[in-house]
């Protein structure tokens, strides 16, 4: 089995790649659509808080967006012989021992804020 993660900023490209490869039948996990996986805490009280669009910068000083790793596992191993995980967590250097190849996905300022500003399947991003 193969596992890939590819992460990257809002708006540099994951969702897109992540539903070509669902196209070609390439198991993807999408650390963002999967009820659980993921979550937001307080990182001093580990307390579950909750994002919303607009909330502000201090939200992000203050909290930290953490994968479950026994979930991913598990989901993991539910897959094909090639899986792609797309997303961003905070304790990706726990989770970064799970796959074969980490790939980051960069672009220019302008393409990501314009992405981003253009995107309507979620909110992430679209705040100040």
């Amino acid at each position: 089995m193969k596992r890939f993660y590819i992460t990257g900023v809002s708006g540099t490209g994951k969702s897109t790649v992540a539903e070509k490869l669902r196209e070609k039948g390439i198991s993807t996990i999408d650390l963002d659509e999967i009820d659980g996986l993921c979550h937001w805490e307080n990182k001093n009280t580990k307390e579950i808080t909750n994002w919303y669009s607009g909330i502000g910068t201090d939200f992000f000083e203050s909290n930290q967006y953490v994968c479950d790793k026994d979930k991913l596992i598990t989901l993991m191993n539910k897959g094909g012989n090639v899986i792609v995980v797309f997303g961003v967590a905070d304790n990706f250097s726990d989770l970064s021992y799970l796959f074969d190849k980490i790939l980051l996905f960069h672009c220019d300022k302008e393409v990501f804020i314009k992405r981003i500003q253009n995107r309507t399947n979620h909110d992430f991003g679209k705040h100040q």
